[in-house]
């Protein structure tokens, strides 16, 4: 997969101002009946990544992301470098794998974020991570 494939989905139209933190509960969009686990929260990025168990999907919130594509010149570079060292070094880089079921998920989770990234702004994570 060739990364920043999905970079236009960064630019969907979304309504201004409107931003609501869900609480305990939250339904899969696609399954309707089955409540979504959050695997990392970023509030300062407007960022989410959950996943469903029953139908395994991926739900991501890029607000954060969307929001750095609209910089310009070096206040760009350095939002997005900020961005990527908290997302990675902080976030998947925590996240505690325990077994190989935890480990294709954060494989998945950085798979996401390389389809939605051009390859310029997307760090070398697969590299310190083993992949």
């Amino acid at each position: 997969m060739k990364s920043g494939l999905g970079k236009r989905l960064l630019k969907i139209k979304r309504s201004d101002g409107y931003k609501v933190y869900r609480g305990v509960e939250h339904i899969c969009p696609q399954c309707k009946n089955t409540l979504l686990f959050r695997h990392f929260f970023s509030k300062e990025f407007d960022t989410e990544v959950n996943q469903c168990a029953k139908c395994g999907g991926f739900w991501i919130d890029v607000a954060g992301l969307a929001k750095l594509q609209s910089i310009d010149g070096r206040k760009k570079q350095k939002a997005v470098g900020e961005y990527f060292s908290i997302i990675f070094h902080k976030k998947i880089l925590g996240i505690h794998i325990l077994n190989e079921d935890v480990a294709k998920v954060v494989k998945n989770i950085i798979q996401i974020f390389k389809f939605l990234c051009p390859e310029e702004d997307f760090p070398e994570i697969d590299r310190k991570l083993g992949y």
